[in-house]
């Protein structure tokens, strides 16, 4: 089953990958080093009280904590659906993505990617996965 070759992945994000509702922002989900450090509340230096933590989760600061859960994201995708064509697609998606953050800056990349990735969720949940490897000049 799914859960058994992705453990550390909460079964409910596994579906959500399955889907194709789960978006970009949310990749975090699925990155174990992310929830290994998660922590629900943090305290402001500034003024001592008790916060709560989100937004470590939600900044994609560098490739590697976009590619990191994307990289679970796609393994899951490989192991459900029946078409193994598609991992060929994905792989150009991550390639490109890579090129990409090395030419251009980073913010500018993650905006790319957010937008990209969630216009293919739709495409995806049809059955065409070969969208997700396109280069989109329209954005």
């Amino acid at each position: 089953t799914l859960v058994s070759l992705f453990p550390d992945v909460e079964p409910a994000c596994i579906t959500s990958v399955i889907t194709h509702v789960l978006r970009a922002p949310d990749l975090y989900k699925l990155n174990p080093q992310t929830k290994e450090q998660e922590a629900g509340f943090r305290i402001n230096e500034l003024t001592g009280t008790l916060e709560v933590n989100t937004s470590k989760h939600r900044t994609y600061k560098t490739l590697e904590s976009v590619t990191t859960p994307l990289h679970i994201y796609f393994g899951i995708l490989s192991a459900h659906i029946s078409t193994r064509s598609a991992i060929v697609y994905f792989f150009r998606y991550l390639t490109h993505l890579n090129k990409l953050a090395a030419e251009y800056e980073w913010a500018a990349v993650h905006e790319y990617h957010t937008l990209f990735f969630n216009r293919r969720l739709a495409e995806m949940s049809s059955g065409d996965y070969c969208s997700i490897s396109f280069n989109s000049n329209g954005l």
